[in-house]
Parts: C-alpha cells; sequence; structure tokens
C-alpha cells in the first residue's frame, strides 16, 4: 500500500479548513480505471467508484486511532494521522485498486490518494488494514 497527500490538502491545513477530530473523514474505493491524481485532485469524485453489494457510493466514514493526531514518538519533525482499521465489511461483487481519503464535512475535499498495490476483488467481505502509524509508514505523515 502507498499513498501520497493531495497538494489542495496541505494547503487546507494552512488555511485551518481541516479540523481531524471534529470533521469526518471517509474512504472511496475506485477501480483499476480511477486516475487519482494528487497534484490536482480537489475533492470526492463518483468517476470509476465501485459499485457492488455491501459498498455504497461515497465510502466508509473513518475514525481516528485514539490518540491521534499526535507528533513522532521518534522526536522527528513529523506529525502522524491515524485511522481505525476497517473490517470486515460483508461486500460482494467488486474489485478496487485505489482509495481516496476526503474530508466530507468540507465540501468532500480531498485528503490523501491510496493505491491498494494490486486489484483486490470482493467475494464475501472486505477491510482495510492501515500501515503501522510509525514515521516511515502511517498513513498521513505531515512534516519534514
Amino acid at each position: 500500500m502507498s499513498q501520497n497527500l493531495c497538494n489542495s490538502f496541505l494547503l487546507e491545513l494552512c488555511q485551518g479548513i481541516h479540523a481531524f477530530g471534529t470533521d469526518v473523514f471517509k474512504l472511496s474505493l475506485y477501480t483499476a480505471a480511477a486516475q487519482l491524481d494528487p497534484n490536482s485532485l480537489g475533492a470526492y469524485t463518483a468517476a470509476n467508484e465501485c459499485v457492488g453489494t455491501g459498498y455504497s457510493a461515497g465510502g466508509i466514514a473513518l475514525a481516528l486511532t485514539a490518540g491521534f493526531p499526535k507528533k513522532s514518538p521518534s522526536g522527528a519533525p513529523l506529525i502522524l494521522i491515524d485511522f481505525v482499521e476497517i473490517g470486515p465489511l460483508a461486500g460482494s461483487g467488486f474489485s478496487y485498486r485505489y482509495g481516496l481519503i476526503y474530508n466530507s464535512s468540507k465540501a468532500n475535499r480531498a485528503v490523501a490518494t491510496v493505491d491498494f498495490g494490486g486489484l483486490l476483488t470482493v467475494t464475501s467481505s472486505y477491510g482495510v488494514v492501515w500501515p503501522s502509524p510509525d514515521d516511515n509508514n502511517c498513513i498521513i505523515r505531515l512534516g519534514a
């Protein structure tokens, strides 16, 4: 799994638009045909979003992991943001390759794109296990 912060998100953080802990963040899932460019994507899009049993357009609400956001415990100049893992959720009849984390409280503004590293086919259940919340792997890392 790899992720990229959206350029629009970085600017919006400086403008005070996003509030982790009070805003609602979601993960939408996309087919392999999706083109989610973190350099130009400004908001959630339904283009090439998954369709199938157990997945609704607009995606899945995310919950922050307890204690996040937080400063890096290693002392590195980083802020780490981690979400609770998703699932397992009942579902079938769709495949996904990409995801978009977005802020549904603030005009569906894009936060980060996710590449799950290959096409994942859902036959009975699905979920997302985020990378370890450390300096090198946390799903959202802000800083130097």
